[in-house]
């Protein structure tokens, strides 16, 4: 059974709105604009299944073994300027925080099965115009029968 990207975005969608109340936003990125444009209510997180990448399947196996990588990108605002879109209250050092702490070691289930989310890194996007947007990536084994 193939892993559905889809169910994986909604699981990881679901769970945000559950555990990280701090976000008025939470949704799958459409475009790229998304993430800088002001239609979007901040702040805001989007999610992104950016990669899947697969083992060799062992002998006649058939089955095969790889890992799956998710984005969240968080976007923060703040008249005041990007250092406090990133520092202050609602900023974007704690939706990263709060986007670590509902994910890490999430095991969505069925039909999006894979293994715990694991943090991968977490990067600035860009600071600019009052805006802080960061990517926070999560890797999770899979296995695939075919």
């Amino acid at each position: 059974m193939a892993l559905d990207f889809s169910a994986l975005d909604d699981a990881v969608i679901a769970r945000l709105e559950a555990q990280a109340a701090d976000f008025r936003a939470v949704r799958t990125l459409d475009e790229v604009e998304d993430l800088v444009g002001t239609a979007i209510p901040t702040p805001s997180a989007h999610t992104l299944v950016e990669r899947a990448v697969y083992q060799p399947p062992p002998g006649a196996a058939r089955y095969q073994e790889g890992a799956v990588t998710l984005a969240v990108y968080v976007r923060a605002r703040n008249a005041r300027g990007y250092g406090a879109a990133r520092k202050e209250a609602g900023g974007a050092y704690a939706l990263v925080q709060a986007t670590v702490a509902a994910l890490r070691g999430y095991a969505p289930a069925p039909p999006a099965p894979c293994g715990p989310l694991e943090l991968v890194d977490i990067a600035a996007l860009s600071v600019a115009q009052g805006k802080a947007i960061y990517a926070v990536r999560f890797r999770a084994a899979t296995s695939e029968e075919y």
